[in-house]
């Protein structure tokens, strides 16, 4: 009975499958590295519990996007984040005085702040491929059937060119100022700007968590 039921909708299952694979691709079009990660064996961990997130961007869009997402998936591990955008104007971030006393106000635990230290254009080349058109079915005849099965459709060669982000994400106490967490990580900006940063923020929270800092 459950095999019946299954086949009955073979549209369902197609259209499960395309989303699986969408979201396959999509994942797989960015991709962040740590090259480096290091943190205070004797910081006492379970102290966090409110963090304010700041990222360093020349461009206000692409600073609320990171911080939004850093913000969404912290939520993911009961954290009570916040976007600094939303307390702090982008003219300000350079002002010391300012973030302190922004920082005290919020009653923050600590501060997570992500700069951008480096940036290359990385070229790779895509390879010509060759694909074999399938046979169209037995209906439209033996003689259609051979002449489809054999026609090859050449896909030429071509040059693609991403951007390399180094990034470095650092993580303060924010009672003390000391630094606890600090990593350097490089992110291929392959497909379009939501992907990168979701995966950049995805390999810093996870770690983050792997250390059991969050």
């Amino acid at each position: 009975m459950m095999k019946e039921e299954k086949m009955k909708n073979p549209k369902g299952f197609f259209y499960s499958l395309i989303l699986f694979m969408a979201a396959l691709v999509l994942t797989s079009c960015a991709s962040t590295t740590l090259t480096s990660v290091w943190k205070d064996e004797n910081y006492r961990i379970g102290n966090i519990k409110k963090v304010l997130i700041i990222v360093l961007s020349e461009k206000p869009a692409v600073r609320r996007f990171f911080e939004d997402e850093f913000k969404s998936q912290m939520t993911l591990f009961s954290m009570d984040a916040v976007s600094s955008y939303t307390v702090i104007p982008d003219e300000k971030l350079s002002d010391k005085e300012f973030l302190a006393a922004q920082t005290k106000d919020l009653r923050v635990d600590a501060v997570l702040i992500t700069r951008l230290v480096d940036k290359k254009t990385i070229q790779s080349y895509v390879p010509p491929e060759t694909t074999y058109v399938g046979p169209s079915g037995y209906s439209a005849g033996w003689p259609t059937y051979n002449y489809n099965y054999s026609q090859p459709i050449t896909r030429p060669g071509y040059t693609v060119e991403n951007e390399m982000l180094s990034l470095e994400t650092n993580l303060y106490e924010a009672r003390t100022d000391k630094l606890i967490w600090s990593a350097l990580s490089d992110t291929y900006t392959e497909g379009g700007k939501d992907e990168y940063i979701k995966s950049f923020t995805s390999v810093i929270i996870k770690r983050l968590s792997d250390d059991k800092i969050l």
